[in-house]
């Protein structure tokens, strides 16, 4: 305690990156203002530690006389804040990382696609896609031009008006 008597404050406990904001501090308590923020501080073992820093101005009869000041040590709240930052950041990368993985699995995808409906539309056999219930979901072109239609007239219809011209199910049919 003697050892701290008749020091500046500001040398001895303000870390000289952070003492621009004195006089910022002093014009507000001058006003009468009570300060809150957080700093860093130089405790007695020279250590920088976070504070949460309160000043309130000391006035009688309307004259400032001085300033009371309070310091928390915010360490633990700050580690626990970067922890958190830190397992944010993690997170953002891991989202990125999904985020490629499923756009190159989707490009992927369309080109799979693209092959198929290629392979499908220019092969001169015929491809149906029949649903449970004998309607016609899809019927490639070469399918279409044997009846004179478009793949479009037929998608919807039942397979064995279209196939056969029956009114009901075929007898030998593996659709159902």
């Amino acid at each position: 305690e003697e050892e701290a008597i008749g020091m500046d404050i500001a040398k001895l406990f303000i870390p000289e990156d952070e003492r621009y904001r004195i006089k910022d501090l002093k014009t507000k308590l001058d006003a009468g203002e009570k300060v809150e923020y957080e700093a860093v501080r130089r405790n007695k073992d020279g250590r920088l530690i976070p504070v949460l820093l309160r000043i309130s101005p000391i006035a009688v009869n309307g004259v400032i006389l001085g300033a009371s000041s309070f310091y928390t040590d915010i360490s633990t709240r700050k580690k626990a804040e970067e922890k958190l930052q830190e397992a944010y950041d993690e997170l953002e990368a891991r989202v990125e990382q999904r985020t490629r993985e499923l756009k190159e699995a989707n490009e992927r995808l369309r080109e799979s696609e693209e092959i198929t409906r290629s392979f499908i539309e220019n092969i001169e056999l015929t491809i149906n896609l029949i649903d449970t219930d004998y309607n016609i979901v899809m019927a490639n072109p070469t399918t279409a031009s044997m009846r004179n239609v478009s793949p479009e007239e037929i998608k919807g219809e039942k397979c064995y008006k279209i196939f056969e011209g029956r009114d009901e199910i075929c007898p030998h049919c593996l659709a159902g």
